[in-house]
């Protein structure tokens, strides 16, 4: 079987249109982003990118998506899932 190769419009290269090197979007033809995780990662690492990332989060769209997420099953089940790893790694550093 062979996997389709996609371009990365940052950095160029040819990578496997997978989930594994892009990153999802739906709203793309074949259902991943333009640039590759790579790429996206030094973004948000960035200046501009942490500044987009500010402005977003200070707006009203963003408190909203905020209060939206805080709200969410998806969260409880994450934070539920987190105290227990923490919770038997305190019992095991208690046992040593």
């Amino acid at each position: 079987m062979k996997i389709a190769l996609k371009k990365c419009s940052k950095c160029g290269e040819s990578k496997p249109a997978t989930p594994e090197y892009f990153h999802r979007n739906k709203s793309n033809n074949d259902g991943l982003r333009y640039d590759c995780k790579e790429c996206s990662e030094r973004y948000n690492q960035s200046e501009k990118g942490k500044e987009r990332t500010r402005r977003y989060q200070q707006s009203d769209k963003g408190k909203e998506s905020n209060i939206k997420y805080r709200q969410s099953d998806k969260r409880k089940k994450y934070q539920r899932e987190y105290h227990k790893k923490y919770q038997q790694k305190k019992k095991q550093e208690g046992a040593k």
